[in-house]
């Protein structure tokens, strides 16, 4: 069955995967796992963080694989928006151990000065 499914294109493939058909994921993966995680790469800079991303990533094109419309976009295109948008987006256990953590006070010492700023303008 995965025989046939390699030779579909990835509209037909994300028609499958909206059914329900886990193959058609995997096909999909085998497809853009690799430039997914090269963007992942660039954009988090940390190969384990880039792996949970292209993670994420398919975890998410499963769970709304309903919502994919063939006709307005490529399936390329929606993955690597979701790694770009997951890159950007930080991930829930870094969210709740971050809400977890007790908050540091911030303490000023001494009198507040001015910071100067320079302001130019350009005008063409």
């Amino acid at each position: 069955m995965v025989n046939d499914l390699t030779t579909m294109d990835d509209a037909g493939l994300a028609a499958r995967v909206a059914d329900g058909d886990n193959e058609a994921v995997s096909v999909l993966y085998d497809r853009y796992s690799t430039p997914a995680y090269s963007l992942a790469l660039r954009l988090a800079g940390d190969p384990t963080r880039a792996a949970e991303l292209v993670q994420r990533a398919f975890s998410r094109v499963w769970a709304d694989a309903q919502r994919f419309n063939a006709e307005t976009s490529r399936f390329s295109t929606l993955l690597f928006s979701l790694v770009n948008y997951l890159a950007l987006t930080p991930a829930p256990a870094m969210v709740a151990a971050r809400s977890a953590a007790p908050a540091r006070a911030r303490t000023i010492t001494g009198p507040l000065r001015p910071v100067p700023v320079r302001v130019t303008c350009r005008r063409d």
